[in-house]
């Protein structure tokens, strides 16, 4: 019996609306129970941003697909700040 990787799914934010009619939105993307990315959306640009958690690499649109793509490659380290 082979096993399926799982589907990705997508919470659409709630829209946040400004003094001036504009509104911003955030949808992530779940690979499982894990978060793999995240879409922005604004009113004046309704193709969004997608931005990997994972490779941390961003393009333009709404690109699921390619988020998905993205957890597969290894984790880039976070950059941390290193007193000495």
């Amino acid at each position: 019996m082979t096993t399926q990787a799982p589907a990705p799914t997508l919470k659409v934010g709630p829209r946040i609306y400004k003094q001036n009619l504009t509104w911003s939105r955030r949808d992530k993307i779940f690979l499982g129970d894990r978060c793999i990315g995240i879409i922005n959306l604004k009113s004046n640009d309704r193709v969004g941003q997608t931005i990997s958690l994972v490779s941390q690499a961003s393009v333009a649109g709404r690109q699921i697909s390619w988020c998905v793509e993205q957890s597969t490659l290894p984790e880039r380290p976070r950059h941390k700040d290193h007193i000495q």
